[in-house]
């Protein structure tokens, strides 16, 4: 039997309508993106569009031409850093952040004179607001937080986040590697200036698109990440100003663009709440079998609904990366040990330097799935 639980990294399976999206934008489309004229270019532009129309509508964001299409939200953090911050610049972030947010500002920090500061997550209660509040008190120049941890699931209170950076002025960059596709993210509700978005993971697109969301309001406060050709003003040796050209150079990733339409699209057929639905009752099943069978709890939240679909485990006197071998080798079960690229994080929970066993669930996981990882961990165990 083969078990993928490994969907915090990257989703699997996808939606079948992802694999015909990737054969037709291959066998039925010539062409770059704004160079060619033919028809088979102008139906790739149209579809191109709708797929913009399509976040936009998904995220509840109203600017259509400012939905950037990136690699990633790595990428999409690196274009928003380095463009948007300069020299003796402040950030706050938490301490429940990605490495993808952590390397970028070290290394501006080391470069441009960058500073940062980490608000501290207190596991089982929250961010401490009290803290963040002091910070923006301070005025400074962005706020970054992910929406949920992409070690526990544990989900933060970013509209309360978003409340505080509106009421002192400073912008606010969230990253939803974690959330979108796994639950509603509303950006009317959040107060953001920049969303960033990946579409291989709970928007069970192809890996290598994803995309940020930058309102209107910064979108002239930020630089180019990569200057070049754009199909567009192609007179100028000057980079277009208008959106989405000036953070779009070279030729796209329209295969990927074209299937992470169709995963979308898959998503709003099923809905939401009925994938949040269905992940809730699958954790909680898998969750209390870990409990009542074995006797471990999950690191983090212990509620199920405080989590996203992600269940991470420390195993005494057991290495997280040992336990996650034996249970592929043995037992066909893909899981992820270790430090998950989030070091910070896991020095909040106290699970570093070893790390912990993370379990992630997906709109496709069956209580079969479930029943046979937890008889399997039990096996290791007990051996």
């Amino acid at each position: 039997m083969k078990v993928y639980l490994d969907n915090g990294a990257t989703s699997y399976p996808k939606p079948k309508g992802l694999e015909e999206a990737l054969v037709r934008a291959i066998t039925q489309y010539g062409g770059s993106l704004h160079r060619s004229q033919s028809d088979d270019a102008l139906n790739l532009e149209r579809e191109v569009y709708q797929t913009r129309l399509l976040i936009a509508d998904f995220f509840g964001f109203h600017a259509v031409d400012h939905v950037v299409f990136t690699k990633n939200i790595t990428e999409s953090v690196n274009l928003v850093l380095n463009g948007f911050l300069e020299v003796g610049d402040h950030v706050v972030i938490t301490s429940l952040e990605h490495n993808a947010v952590v390397r970028p500002l070290e290394y501006l920090r080391q470069t441009r004179g960058i500073s940062y500061e980490t608000i501290p997550f207190i596991p089982g209660e929250g961010l401490d607001f009290e803290l963040l509040t002091q910070a923006l008190h301070n005025k400074p120049k962005l706020m970054i937080s992910t929406m949920a941890s992409n070690v526990t699931g544990d989900l933060l209170d970013t509209i309360r986040m978003g409340e505080l950076c509106k009421a002192y002025e400073v912008p606010f960059f969230i990253d939803t590697a974690q959330t979108a596709g796994g639950i509603e993210v509303d950006y009317r509700t959040l107060n953001a200036s920049f969303l960033a978005f990946t579409g291989h993971k709970s928007l069970l697109g192809p890996s290598g698109i994803g995309g940020v969301l930058i309102d209107p309001s910064m979108a002239g406060k930020v630089k180019p990440f990569i200057y070049g050709g754009t199909g567009s003003l192609s007179d100028s040796l000057e980079q277009p100003e208008w959106l989405p050209d000036k953070f779009e150079s070279g030729t796209q990733n329209t295969i990927g663009i074209l299937g992470l339409k169709a995963s979308l699209e898959f998503i709003q057929h099923i809905g939401i709440k009925e994938i949040r639905q269905h992940e809730l009752e699958l954790m909680t099943y898998f969750q209390k079998g870990l409990e009542t069978e074995i006797g471990i709890r999950p690191i983090g939240y212990k509620n199920p609904s405080m989590r996203m679909g992600l269940l991470a485990i420390s195993v005494p006197d057991i290495d997280p990366s040992f336990f996650v071998h034996e249970l592929n080798k043995n037992y066909g079960i893909s899981t992820r040990g270790g430090l998950h690229c989030a070091p910070f994080a896991h020095q909040t929970y106290g699970t570093y330097p070893k790390g912990s066993i993370r379990f992630g669930l997906s709109y496709f996981t069956s209580q079969t799935d479930l029943e046979y990882t937890i008889a399997s961990v039990k096996k290791i165990l007990k051996d």
